[in-house]
């Protein structure tokens, strides 16, 4: 099944469901935990993960939760990069 477009933006959901093998129910709660680094920090997705994963550890917001879920956020940033460089649609703004 191909991946749903819209334009030339590709869905990390979508992304998420059809090449990685998550579940719909997983890969929202990644999506989820995405837009909640997003309310902590901005992102630059074309920056180096290890960067963003650096920057984010400094922030009080993310060095408050639990280890678990910042786990979980690191994972949902890798992603997303991961996401971001493999997708040669990618256009400016990505849908989430």
């Amino acid at each position: 099944m191909p991946l749903q477009t819209d334009g030339n933006r590709i869905s990390f959901l979508d992304w998420l469901v059809e090449e990685k093998g998550f579940k719909h129910k997983s890969a929202k709660d990644v999506c989820s935990r995405y837009k909640r680094v997003l309310k902590i920090m901005d992102i630059d997705p074309k920056a180096d993960c290890l960067d963003t994963l650096f920057f984010l550890s400094k922030k009080d917001a993310f060095r408050s939760l639990p280890y678990t879920v910042k786990s979980q956020i690191k994972r949902s940033v890798q992603l997303f990069h991961e996401f971001h460089q493999t997708n040669f649609l990618f256009a400016e703004k990505t849908v989430i």
